[in-house]
């Protein structure tokens, strides 16, 4: 009986919601380079060299705030680093002397104005889907439907965000393209028990509406959970098997299917 849940539903979600509206600015988003600036190299190695052997190796140089992850095998490495007073001559130079067998594959530096204009895209890129998708569904069902798929849509991401903010997980243009992924995702799980609600409703006109509405949910449900857990073993073996470069877009995928099919039902 879910419509008998619905209730204590909404009040749990409003409570996840307020604790994530209160962490984001207490706390705020770890944003990659990709966001804020700064230099990113990729290193190709031939000896047994760590990640934190790396880390240490740039911070003997001055260089404090790295991150470096293993990038497609454990013998290359993409190091990004926020904005510093030596210039990337003087790093790749520095990896190449200090580090076994090392190999600049390539080096990039991304502006402040760059990373903010990348910010601002995604920000747009996302209030976009959200509105594409209520205009699609208010064509497709009617205005009911779509604003309460928008809800329930906001209410993803969100919840995303304020995990990220929370755990401190680095919020990148992999993790927003995650996060995208999600909303499309979420609402392809939404418009098939929409569809089947609309179904119950015009074949049978003297059920209360609450019957009709769990009898949608209960038939949609198998496929729901199925389709779910499909894709979150598929997620989990990205994370397990993909590398440090895929953790935060395979963390946002899992909270994001997680979050979606719960928000969906």
């Amino acid at each position: 009986n879910f419509m008998k849940l619905s209730q204590k539903a909404f009040k749990f979600s409003i409570m996840l919601l307020a604790l994530c509206v209160m962490i984001l600015p207490m706390k705020g988003l770890q944003l990659g380079l990709d966001f804020t600036g700064g230099q990113q190299i990729t290193l190709e190695t031939t000896g047994q060299t760590s990640s934190e052997e790396i880390r240490e190796i740039l911070a003997r140089d001055g260089i404090e705030q790295s991150q470096v992850t293993t990038y497609g095998s454990s013998q290359t490495f993409q190091i990004k680093i926020g904005h510093t007073e030596h210039s990337a001559n003087d790093i790749t130079n520095l990896l190449v002397s200090k580090v076994e067998g090392g190999k600049i594959l390539q080096a990039e530096y991304i502006g402040p104005q760059v990373g903010s204009n990348m910010l601002t895209s995604s920000l747009m890129a996302v209030g976009c889907a959200l509105l594409m998708t209520m205009i699609y569904v208010a064509l497709r069902f009617e205005y009911r439907f779509a604003v309460s798929a928008i809800v329930s849509l906001i209410h993803d991401p969100i919840l995303i965000l304020g995990i990220f903010s929370l755990c401190q997980i680095e919020f990148n243009l992999v993790a927003l393209a995650a996060m995208l992924t999600i909303l499309g995702y979420s609402i392809n799980d939404t418009i098939v028990v929409y569809d089947r609600v609309r179904e119950c409703f015009q074949s049978d006109s003297i059920s209360p509406p609450e019957e009709l509405m769990n009898h949608a949910i209960n038939q949609t449900l198998s496929r729901t959970i199925l389709t779910s857990c499909l894709t979150l073993s598929v997620v989990m073996a990205l994370y397990c098997f993909g590398g440090d470069y895929l953790t935060g877009f395979s963390i946002s995928l899992a909270i994001g299917i997680i979050i979606g099919t719960y928000s969906s039902i």
